[in-house]
């Protein structure tokens, strides 16, 4: 069965040819079957190339800040520090003298005034006065000493000064040697020393640098103290001068001439060979200290305290040979002894 199909166009209406058709005339189309079954998963393809690494991020904030921890054990104790020269431990006053009511035992009569300042009471010492220390003794006593305050003053005048020595007999009683303390003004400065010589004048300066002399600089009462002892069979005497109202020593020295403990005696006197103080020297507080106790033959005035004995001080010892002295005799001679009682 055939059909003529023209276009709707009028201009190629008349030319458009007669389209042909031919064949079997298409059916209905049938109806879909039914879906066959799904076939199996694919296996996982192989991974990825992996990504570039990322940047660092910002720091977080800081975390509290720990308690502190237990303290560590305590490290090993230091060595010991070496033992310093000895003082006059284990003295004892055998003898003493407070100028608390007299001025006993003090000669010449008079060369010391009694004054009191209202809080205490002391001497102002003239001219040359010694002490024996209740009697001259010819026996060597084992470790002995000596003490007696003294107020200086770094206001004195030029010149001014005093010597003060301590003596020991030898074994026959007669006069040994001086351990001295010689104090000069000079210059503007208040200078002290120790030595073996006690002239009967105010030391120079040009002697008195021999014996490495310090400066006092501050005015006050200062203890004197004299130490006798055995060192290694020759005598030796330890002198310190140290502030009352307390502190490192000023001097400390260490006379040794050499004399040998077998010829050496006991104490013979304290002696001011020589005071030139304007208004005199004040001093208190004598006292000849021993390891035994006081003898029916000494001379026991005054009952007030001793002053402080003070430990010999850090400053190294100033060991003054014998020879030096001797040669110093000779331009700074001692005056006479005084008489024996």
């Amino acid at each position: 069965m055939g059909s003529n199909i023209r276009s709707h166009d009028p201009k190629s209406a008349a030319t458009q040819a007669p389209l042909s058709v031919t064949g079997t005339p298409t059916g209905p189309t049938a109806p879909s079957g039914p879906s066959g079954p799904s076939g199996p998963t694919g296996g996982t393809g192989p991974s990825g190339p992996s990504g570039p690494t990322g940047g660092t991020g910002p720091s977080g904030p800081s975390g509290p800040t720990g308690g502190t921890g237990p303290s560590g054990p305590s490290g090993p104790s230091g060595p010991t520090g070496g033992t310093g020269p000895s003082g006059p431990s284990g003295l004892t006053p055998v003898w003493e003298q407070d100028f608390t009511t007299d001025a006993t035992g003090w000669t010449p009569p008079g060369s010391v005034a009694l004054t009191t300042d209202g809080a205490s009471s002391y001497g102002v010492f003239t001219g040359n006065p010694y002490t024996d220390f209740g009697g001259y003794t010819n026996t060597w006593p084992g470790e002995w000493g000596a003490s007696i305050d003294v107020y200086l003053d770094p206001a004195w005048a030029d010149s001014k000064g005093f010597n003060y020595s301590v003596a020991s007999n030898n074994s026959t009683g007669t006069f040994l040697r001086d351990f001295a303390l010689n104090v000069v003004k000079d210059a503007g400065t208040l200078l002290v020393a120790a030595s073996n010589q006690s002239p009967n004048v105010v030391m120079p300066v040009a002697d008195l640098g021999l014996y490495s002399p310090v400066p006092v600089t501050t005015a006050g009462w200062y203890t004197l103290s004299h130490t006798f002892r055995d060192a290694g069979g020759t005598l030796a005497v330890d002198v310190t001068l140290t502030p009352v109202a307390g502190g490192a020593a000023v001097l400390t020295a260490t006379l040794n001439a050499g004399d040998p403990i077998a010829g050496v005696g006991g104490s013979r006197y304290g002696w001011f060979t020589v005071i030139d103080v304007d208004g005199g020297l004040r001093a208190d507080n004598v006292a000849k200290l021993g390891a035994t106790t006081r003898t029916s033959g000494s001379t026991a005035i005054g009952t007030g305290p001793l002053g402080p004995q003070n430990p010999i001080g850090p400053a190294g010892p100033v060991v003054v040979g014998q020879r030096q002295h001797r040669r110093r005799v000779r331009t700074t001679q001692r005056p006479a002894q005084p008489p024996t009682t």
